[in-house]
């Protein structure tokens, strides 16, 4: 069952990317959890607003590759990628920040809509969890192991093993992680490009 759900995570952020067109800068990963017991208000903010901001984002942005979701996955319905530069995020810090509010406010948004509460949406406490770990320094990695309790871990008596990978050069950011799940996996890679920073997204069902 749990496996299930998450797959349909994967089938869902697949659609969501194509179906946005230009603003597949938001790219995607797969899903989070809040572990802070006073989440930002940001994090509450109208589905509306959420996008909206997207949108005035991705006006600012360059060089995104709209057939390299095509390219990466093919006809595989539970793979999706992304590829953008942003001229407007100066750095690597910047840019990782950037990128995981904007994927939590997306989560926030989905569960919304199917009125459920957040702890069903797996992805959303996995990218909470994430925001809350200091990044590496340059050359340097890190490896978390922890815990995520979402409802299905609860539910069904499970404990769910959340696997994070960071790996820092001068210039680049990447991240690997199972998203709770052995099924699953998903890279962030954040590279530095003159005053820009172009960010390559992508989640795959193993």
């Amino acid at each position: 069952m749990t496996k299930l759900v998450k797959i349909l995570g994967i089938l869902l952020v697949a659609f969501w990317t194509n179906a946005c067109g230009d603003s597949r800068d938001l790219h995607k990963s797969s899903i989070s959890k809040d572990l802070s017991q006073n989440p930002s208000s940001d994090l509450n903010r109208d589905s509306s607003e959420a996008v909206q901001e997207f949108g005035v984002l991705s006006k600012n942005s360059t060089n995104c590759d709209d057939s390299y979701n095509e390219k990466v996955c093919g006809s595989d319905a539970l793979c999706s990628a992304s590829k953008c530069l942003y001229k407007n995020l100066t750095n690597i810090d910047e840019a990782f920040k950037f990128y995981v509010e904007q994927e939590i406010q997306r989560q926030v948004a989905f569960s919304k809509e199917r009125n459920e509460p957040e702890n069903q949406n797996t992805s959303l406490l996995v990218y909470k969890y994430m925001l809350s770990i200091a990044l590496p320094k340059e050359n340097e990695g890190k490896k978390v192991t922890t815990s995520i309790e979402d409802y299905y871990s609860k539910q069904y008596g499970a404990q769910n093993q959340c696997d994070f990978e960071f790996k820092r050069t001068s210039d680049s950011l990447m991240i690997e992680f199972n998203n709770c799940a052995d099924s699953e996996n998903n890279v962030i890679i954040f590279t530095q490009k003159g005053e820009a920073v172009e960010i390559i997204s992508k989640s795959e069902a193993l």
